[in-house]
């Protein structure tokens, strides 16, 4: 049998070298968009894919799991298009440890008022700004799975109050937890915010969490509080951000993902003076720490059982 390879971001050379060390009596079959490249189909029992048009997988008739390249399927659809085997999401936690530095590296600059001090230097403006000790400001994390706990763990390490919401109320022991579970009504998601300085979200994009913080949401955050985004961009009311950045409420803004990426040029959100962009590159994948997790699923699927962790198209993660 043959395994297909997919991705539209790195190297898939390097990915495929990697893979193919772990896996020597395998053939790979990489897709670059031609027909031709999936030799004969019904050779290809498993496909290890990022984005790649589901109507190819739907041509593979031996198909037995479809292996992601990333931690997210939102992107996957429709989802009626999905293929019927098993999908496995890839949680490596050195993606997850990389999230949390882009994380880090953002909230200490706004912590420490680096954001004004690069407006002063346009200025020629020498000023010095106070800032309140760690423990005195609240790291405020939207989802505390894998990723937003390796985000808890790094902020409690660098000595910050650190706080997380999900909805299913998932503890976390360096984090004050807040969900929406019945027996803890008290712990919504406004007591969440209302004492959060720098928000930062990881959460999935769901039905439950499309649009979940507009300005409202944002105006219960503490006053002069940032938000960083690398979640899903689906996630946030981009109206509702410019505004509370426009009202002063909010002191900036950093946002990974996006409703449509590339954004658009016509994107208000590029020219914005509050707004840092980055093209989604909060967590790289890399082969070196990835390629193993692939491969031990590889081996379970051979094995006759599922890969892990599965990807559930219905609540997307």
């Amino acid at each position: 049998m043959a395994i297909l390879f997919q991705t539209s971001v790195g190297d898939s050379g390097a990915w495929v070298g990697a893979l193919q060390d772990l896996l020597p009596h395998d053939e790979f079959r990489v897709w670059t968009g031609n027909a031709a490249d999936l030799g004969d189909p019904a050779d290809i029992d498993i496909a290890i894919v990022w984005d790649i048009p589901l109507e190819v997988l739907n041509t593979l008739p031996n198909l037995r799991a479809m292996l992601l390249l990333g931690a997210g399927g939102s992107h996957l659809r429709p989802v009626e298009d999905l293929p019927k085997v098993p999908i496995a999401r890839l949680a490596d936690p050195a993606v997850a440890h990389d999230m949390a530095a882009y994380a880090m590296a953002w909230v200490l600059h706004f912590h420490r008022n680096l954001d004004r001090y690069a407006q002063q230097q346009t200025q020629q403006l020498w000023k010095r700004h106070s800032y309140p000790p760690p423990a005195d400001y609240t790291v405020g994390i939207l989802g505390l799975g894998n990723i937003g706990g390796f985000v808890a763990d790094a902020a409690h390490a660098l000595g910050y109050a650190v706080r997380g919401w999900s909805r299913s109320g998932r503890s976390h022991p360096n984090a004050a937890t807040f969900g929406d579970q019945p027996e803890t009504p008290d712990n919504s998601l406004g007591d969440f915010l209302s004492g959060t300085d720098a928000l930062v979200n990881v959460l999935p994009l769901t039905p439950a969490t499309k649009a979940l913080i507009g300005a409202s949401e944002l105006n219960q955050l503490r006053p002069g509080a940032c938000v960083i985004n690398m979640g899903r961009g689906a996630t946030f009311d981009d109206e509702g951000l410019i505004d509370t950045l426009n009202s002063g409420h909010l002191s900036g803004a950093v946002l990974d993902v996006f409703r449509r990426e590339p954004l658009g040029s016509e994107s208000p959100l590029w020219t914005h003076p509050k707004i840092v962009v980055t093209p989604h590159i909060s967590g790289s994948t890399f082969p070196r720490t990835s390629a193993p997790l692939l491969a031990a699923n590889v081996e379970r699927v051979r094995a006759g059982e599922d890969p892990h962790p599965l990807f559930d198209p219905t609540r997307g993660y």
